[in-house]
């Protein structure tokens, strides 16, 4: 790990190491990321005013009146978070564009002479009431390589967004963009086309590329928003060409909580110029110092309500609570958060009512559907089905429906009814693009669910599928074999089924070496990475080491195991595979004990 380098941007190193992932854009895109990172902290080095304001909220805040503090608050939170947060997510969405493009291209949907430019230096002209001004232009452009200087033709406007979202959320933004475009021109760097020299283009499999001003050609102009992945729920819409949406390799809370630790590296360099002569604290380093000095003022700020605006006041309690205890337990408080004196971490925030047993008459699809999952969520499962039906009978549309229809199947999947959630659950299609890991889970519930019913033709076929489909999700390292391992035993080829499960087995220790290090090392987990995604394939090897007569083996597995899914240990408490551990005498109470404890956390 370098020094004073965020977690994500160490795997960002990593990945570019690879040569196996190596993609030039990306590459050549790394000094920009880097320029940018630096450039945001820049605006204070290069101002003697505003460098002196920051220098004050570490040494003595006090000395600050309201306006300067909401400027602190600001620059800390507006300008730097926000900033580094979304460069981080332009940087990525260069690898997920360019590999969507290089599979249009290999698909025949596109021709191969085309660009990516990211939107670092793309200005768009915005011209209003007579008058105009360059404007930050589109996230990224698709252009056509022709190597006609005089004019320009645009294949595609990306929009990147460093939050889950939907396309139909972010549509006008993009249609924006594109009318920019065609009415007020562009510029690329130094360069700049007038609005008579920007053609749309397109590809046609027989003709190649075709061009053209009209709005109608316009029309025909990729539109490709990049967000970040859902940290649960895949987006509900999936828009029609030309518009696409494809997903970064990591959620928004990855990127936010990199956007914070950089933003803590930026005070540890204010913290080697404000403490040059000593530490306040003769137990901090200046860096450290100059952390603990803005969690006092910002405590300070927030206790004197040194500034009254609520926007400002909000920006304070959590930047406070972000530095103070992690962004992890700062994530979705708006209140301060103290410690309990025993370690723990307490707050304000109230909590959301629990929905009743069964649902109301009058309750709407939105709530019936919020109700379902609350008690799905919380392992409720047979009232997680009474609200589930209800929103079925409540005429949702057809986006809503197959959420519904696809939690009934996992609702009977974890009540260990395989047969039933094979009739519910559906197929989960071709892998898409990007590979969101929904797909793989989705696909491997379905193996596990026609296998533990007997479909072991299917699940083989499920898993080939799989495998074909290829994917970078670090659980499929224990999955894939426990899966295939499951269906050798149908089979009933025991040294099969062994020769796979101690492959998992050895996986699974790979995969808990590395976290361990990572963990000493504070760094957050890597890209292509999902810890839940992990647990449910080390149940499923539990399992299926419980079938073979290797209880003690599987029981080892599991207890490490804190804060899993809540339906994973009905799972658990319910499935026949597990019979032989739940009846055994000393292992049977040990794994009660081990389901019956309190969630603990999220690993």
């Amino acid at each position: 790990m370098l020094p004073g380098f965020a977690p994500l941007i160490v795997d960002i190193l990593q990945t570019l190491s690879s040569e196996a992932r190596k993609i030039p854009a990306v590459a050549g895109g790394w000094d920009g990321l880097l320029a940018a990172l630096d450039g945001w902290g820049r605006r204070v080095t290069e101002n003697d005013n505003e460098r002196a304001r920051l220098l004050h909220l570490l040494v003595a805040d006090h000395e600050l009146d309201r306006g300067e503090v909401s400027w602190c608050l600001g620059y800390l939170y507006s300008h730097l978070v926000n900033k580094y947060q979304g460069s981080i997510a332009e940087f990525l969405a260069v690898r997920e564009v360019s590999i969507w493009l290089s599979e249009q291209i290999a698909a025949e949907r596109l021709g191969a002479d085309i660009l990516f430019a990211p939107g670092d230096e793309i200005l768009e002209r915005r011209v209003s009431a007579g008058k105009s001004r360059w404007d930050r232009g589109a996230d990224g452009l698709v252009l056509v390589d022709s190597g006609d200087e005089g004019e320009l033709s645009v294949v595609g406007i990306v929009e990147v967004k460093s939050f889950p979202t939907t396309y139909t959320a972010v549509h006008r933004q993009i249609e924006r963009h594109a009318a920019r475009l065609r009415r007020g021109g562009l510029r690329i760097g130094d360069r700049h086309w007038s609005p008579e020299r920007l053609r749309a283009a397109w590809w046609d499999r027989r003709c190649g590329w075709q061009a053209g001003a009209k709005d109608e050609d316009w029309a025909r102009v990729l539109r490709i928003l990049v967000s970040a992945r859902p940290r649960s729920l895949r987006p509900t819409d999936a828009p029609l060409p030309p518009c696409h949406s494809l997903q970064l390799p990591a959620s928004k809370t990855l990127l936010a909580a990199t956007a914070y630790e950089l933003t803590v590296r930026f005070l540890e360099r204010l913290g080697r110029e404000a403490f040059r002569a000593g530490s306040p604290w003769p137990e901090m380093t200046p860096e450290d110092a100059a952390v603990n000095a803005v969690k006092q003022a910002l405590y300070h700020i927030i206790r004197n309500r040194r500034s009254d605006e609520p926007t400002f006041a909000r920006i304070a309690r959590r930047l406070y609570n972000v530095y103070g205890f992690g962004y992890s337990d700062a994530d979705g408080h708006r209140d301060m958060l103290w410690t309990d004196g025993h370690g723990g971490v307490i707050g304000g925030d109230e909590p959301s009512p629990e929905p009743s047993i069964k649902p109301s008459a009058c309750a709407t699809v939105e709530a019936l559907v919020d109700g379902a999952w609350t008690h799905y969520r919380r392992a409720r499962l047979e009232a997680a089905e009474g609200w589930a039906k209800a929103a079925l009978a409540s005429n949702p549309d057809e986006g809503t429906r197959g959420r519904i229809v696809w939690l009934r199947g996992m609702i009977r999947f974890y009540q260990a009814d395989f047969v039933g959630a094979c009739e519910f659950l559906p197929d989960p299609g071709d892998k898409p693009t990007p590979d969101d890991g929904w797909w793989a889970k989705d696909m491997l519930t379905l193996v596990r669910a026609h296998t533990r019913s007997g479909s072991g033709n299917i699940a083989r076929e499920l898993i080939e599928r799989l495998e074909r489909g290829g994917s970078l999700w670090s659980h499929l390292a224990v999955a894939l074999p426990t899966t295939r391992g499951c269906v050798a035993l149908a089979l009933g080829d025991a040294a099969e089924t062994d020769k796979l499960a101690d492959r998992a087995v050895q996986e699974l220790d790979s995969l808990r070496a590395d976290a361990a290090d990572r963990n000493r090392r504070g760094l957050d987990d890597p890209l292509w990475h999902d810890v839940g995604a992990i647990q449910a394939a080390v149940v499923d090897l539990a399992a299926l080491l419980v079938l073979r007569g290797r209880s003690k083996q599987a029981f080892d597995l599991l207890e490490p195991m804190e804060g899993l899914f809540s339906p994973l240990l009905t799972l658990i408490a319910l499935d026949p595979a597990f019979a032989p551990l739940r009846n055994a005498s000393e292992l049977g109470r040990r794994l009660k004990a081990w389901l019956d404890r309190p969630v603990a956390g999220t690993r």
